[in-house]
Formats: structure tokens, C-alpha cells, sequence
């Protein structure tokens, strides 16, 4: 978004999100803004978008993606950082299915999996 656009706010948002099309629009929105803001290019950052990767700083991407839950695509994207070497990744969730997924994934992928559970930024645990 350019500096100084206006958007228009929803006023109730438990209503603006019970219309999907206005959440498909929201994440979409949040995927490619989050992804342009970056400014450390000693981390990277990966966020899906529908059937694309977006990652930050831009390098070669995964193919689309197929898999339809996020969690599962989560771990895609982990299992392609543990292969391009990195040996810390973060995983950021508010779903508990994910902390059983990433016990199984720190176990195959040989990584430190941290966990952020929850909706406050102080809920950082290691797998």
C-alpha cells in the first residue's frame, strides 16, 4: 500500500469475518504487505498465499503448493528451510494440532522447532 492511501476500517469485525470473501481479501491483503515489509535480510520470512509462496528476502520459491491445510504447508516450508540448512525455525500458531505436528517434524527434519502458541508475543517455546 503507498504511504497516505486511506482504507476504509470495518467497524464490527466479527461480522466483517464471518463473509469469507472478505477474509480470502484480508489474508490476502496481510500476505503481501507483511512480505514487502521486511527489512532484515538475515532472516527470511515465508508466508503462502492460496497456491504461492512468498518469501522475503526473494530467492528461488517451492513449487505451488498443493497441500490445502495450513498447518501441513507450514511444515512443507520447514522441511524446505531444514534442507537448505537452517537449523532454528520459528512457527508462529494459535492451533494445537500444530505442537503435535512439530514434535513429529523436530524428530524427522533433526531442527529446533519454537513455537509461538497463542495470541501474545511471550508464548515462545522450543521443541
Amino acid at each position: 500500500m503507498e504511504p497516505g492511501t486511506s482504507i476504509a476500517v470495518p467497524g464490527q469485525w466479527q461480522n466483517f469475518l464471518r463473509v469469507n470473501e472478505n477474509k480470502t481479501e484480508l489474508l490476502s491483503f496481510l500476505s503481501t504487505e507483511i512480505i514487502k515489509s521486511v527489512v532484515n535480510q538475515s532472516k527470511e520470512l515465508v508466508v503462502t498465499l492460496e497456491s504461492e509462496v512468498l518469501i522475503a528476502p526473494p530467492r528461488m520459491h517451492l513449487e505451488p503448493c498443493s497441500q490445502e491445510e495450513a498447518d501441513s504447508r507450514m511444515f512443507l516450508h520447514a522441511a524446505d528451510a531444514a534442507q537448505r540448512g537452517n537449523d532454528r525455525i520459528l512457527i508462529r500458531t494459535v492451533d494445537t494440532y500444530v505442537v503435535v505436528l512439530a514434535v513429529t517434524a523436530t524428530q524427522r527434519l533433526s531442527v529446533k522447532i519454537w513455537l509461538a502458541f497463542g495470541t501474545c508475543d511471550s508464548s515462545l517455546h522450543m521443541i
